[in-house]
């Protein structure tokens, strides 16, 4: 069984993904809105959140537990992946393979939009420090709270995320990762806003 953990809804669009890649799977989901947002929580906070969530998953039968949330998987990740044992599950997150992705890509110059947490963790710049990439990060903290409240098609949220974007479209930047995954849910309106130049890179 998958457990997935997210601090509202936004896990939601990689539970989506993962239910059509292994249609006959199990799975528990378990957004965190006790604690929402975690964008704006400190790090020790995080960490106490996704162990208890982790436990959680893991005593209702999970098996494989992903981090489904950026912030948590900046803080949390390696934490919790040195937990294995104890918890007696493997732990996912959102970052490694989007890492992955961009090693193995030409990407010069890269924009990374999350919240305050993740950006603020910078999870991006150093880990990819070595590759030449120049990274721009811009962090987005109103969006998270819009799209909970379920203000997604609006025009309120989306002169909000021109507001963000405007200045990566400045620096020309080649992709743009979308470093939270309740962004998925604005993944449309974002590849419309910069164009179909920039790679939208979605972690989920």
């Amino acid at each position: 069984m998958f457990g997935i953990f997210d601090s509202g809804v936004g896990g939601l669009s990689v539970f989506r993904l993962l239910e059509k890649k292994f249609p006959k799977a199990d799975f528990i989901y378990l957004g965190d809105t006790a604690h929402f947002p975690y964008g704006e929580k400190s790090d020790k906070s995080i960490k106490n959140y996704a162990l208890k969530n982790s436990n959680f998953l893991k005593s209702k039968g999970a098996d494989d537990i992903i981090i489904a949330c950026h912030t948590a998987s900046s803080f949390a990740g390696e934490y919790l992946k040195s937990q294995e044992s104890e918890l007696g599950v493997k732990v996912h997150d959102v970052i490694s393979p989007t890492l992955r992705k961009i090693t193995n890509s030409n990407i010069k110059c890269l924009g990374v939009i999350g919240t305050r947490g993740t950006i603020a963790s910078g999870i991006y710049p150093k880990s990819l420090k070595n590759l030449g990439i120049d990274i721009i990060s811009q962090p987005c903290p109103l969006l998270v709270v819009l799209i909970e409240e379920g203000w997604i098609n609006t025009l309120e949220t989306k002169s909000i995320l021109r507001y963000y974007l405007l200045p990566l479209k400045k620096k020309k930047i080649d992709a743009l990762v979308l470093s939270c995954t309740h962004y998925s849910l604005l993944k449309k309106e974002i590849v419309e806003i910069m164009g179909p130049r920039v790679q939208v890179i979605d972690p989920a």
